[in-house]
């Protein structure tokens, strides 16, 4: 991302002339970003808002593939990248707030028998996750399926855009074991009740370790410093957590 690390102090003249900012978020996340019946939705976006308002700016929102968004400040109209995680050696301006937290577990049918002990474990099955699914999940998964990695097991690995993509296919018996959040996968078999069968059994190998943190990248680090102040008192004041439950009842 050294792309990111010029420019740093200016935001784009649109948000200067009209108090808006170009916003790029993720795609099919729910409950934390997604699209319904034509309108975005989801509670990176409110919180978002709720936040930009707070400093005096409305939120000019668009929605690229995760890939993407690491890359989205390369493009100058772009003011902030929501739900990114900073790399090694980057001085971008990331919040030092985080804006959601992911608990990425493996989940297989239980008809399938699948047997996950340790990480390593994945490479006797197929496999499917979210694109560079090897920065969020430990070193001995970046290792057994990082760029770097070597071996035919990655035959049967694949990364999808879209993670209503990713579940759909792991109904339809596509792979062997999908790795997601686990928020996201319930949303989704709550969702998917009435055109799969996702009342099969499943079981949930909880081999990663701890959570996965990620944060806005701003252009300017005056504005991220606002902004992480912004969000500290919303959490402490409970509107971040009602922005979440929002979507969970």
């Amino acid at each position: 991302m050294i792309l990111l690390a010029y420019c740093l102090t200016c935001l784009p003249a649109q948000a200067a002339d009209h108090k808006t900012l170009k916003i790029a978020f993720g795609l099919g996340r729910p409950p934390f970003v997604y699209e319904e019946s034509g309108t975005w939705r989801g509670f990176e976006l409110d919180v978002m808002k709720a936040a930009m308002r707070e400093l005096g700016y409305e939120v000019d929102h668009h929605h690229l593939p995760n890939a993407r968004l690491y890359i989205a400040l390369s493009d100058a109209s772009f003011a902030a990248a929501v739900a990114v995680q900073p790399e090694p050696g980057d001085k971008s301006c990331y919040s030092k707030q985080t804006i959601s937290e992911y608990v990425n577990v493996a989940i297989s049918k239980s008809n399938r028998h699948v047997v996950l002990n340790r990480v390593h474990d994945l490479s006797k099955y197929s496999v499917a996750a979210w694109q560079k699914a090897h920065r969020n999940l430990g070193r001995e998964f970046e290792a057994l399926y990082g760029p770097n990695a070597e071996g035919p097991h990655l035959e049967r690995y694949t990364e999808l855009g879209d993670q209503a993509a990713q579940v759909r296919q792991f109904w339809l018996n596509r792979f062997d074991v999908l790795l997601i959040d686990r928020t996201i996968f319930g949303w989704y078999r709550h969702q998917l009740r009435n055109s799969l069968p996702t009342g099969e059994s499943v079981e949930i190998h909880p081999i990663f370790p701890g959570r996965a943190n990620y944060h806005v990248v701003f252009r300017d680090c005056g504005l991220r410093n606002q902004f992480d102040l912004i969000l500290a008192k919303m959490k402490a004041d409970g509107r971040y957590r009602a922005a979440i439950d929002r979507y969970l009842r």
